[in-house]
């Protein structure tokens, strides 16, 4: 099984995607179990059909009379019922499950958001105490902070590509970026 806590995501789109994913595991499994109990509860319901139908057989009923034919109706009705209750609880499961999955994606647009806010202040910081130090004018501290956040969004791309490079020659295995 994929290990998808290991991947190791590190853009906002790789961690989206392995939000995404996690889901797609989880209700892949879900959906199996549901077919397991679905086939457990057919098969009891139909060694109880079976059941029954020998106890009427070596009672000596007609298989084919009405008493039998109805309580082997009440019979599926009964198992049927039980069918329901399993899928619909399934499907509340299920949509638990997604709105966890998207409550996690939002912390990660959160988080990211944030965090770029928190550049941009920085940034803006930096313009603020050029502007009250008249050490440069306030045009060439508005330059100087784009200047430093293009370079420095070329900067965490580049080391994290030698990063990656250097962890793979190492044997700690691939690292893949969106």
């Amino acid at each position: 099984m994929l290990d998808i806590e290991a991947l190791n995501a590190q853009s906002i789109g790789q961690k989206l995607a392995v939000e995404g994913r996690k889901l797609a595991v989880e209700q892949e499994y879900a959906r199996k179990a549901l077919d397991i109990q679905i086939r457990r509860i057919e098969l009891e319901k139909q060694a109880e059909i079976s059941k029954w139908k020998l106890k009427a057989w070596l009672a000596g009923k007609d298989l084919q009379s009405d008493e039998v034919k109805g309580y082997v109706r009440d019979i599926e009705a009964t198992y049927g019922m039980e069918i329901k209750g399993v899928k619909d609880a399934a499907a509340s499961d299920d949509l638990q499950r997604t709105k966890q999955s998207e409550i996690a994606k939002g912390r990660i647009v959160l988080d990211h958001n944030r965090q770029i806010y928190d550049s941009l202040k920085q940034q803006a910081g930096g313009v603020f105490d050029a502007m009250l130090t008249k050490s440069q004018s306030v045009f060439g501290a508005i330059g100087n902070a784009f200047k430093t956040a293009i370079l420095t969004a070329i900067k965490d791309i580049v080391t994290s590509r030698i990063a990656a490079a250097l962890m793979q020659l190492m044997g700690g295995g691939r690292v893949s970026f969106g």
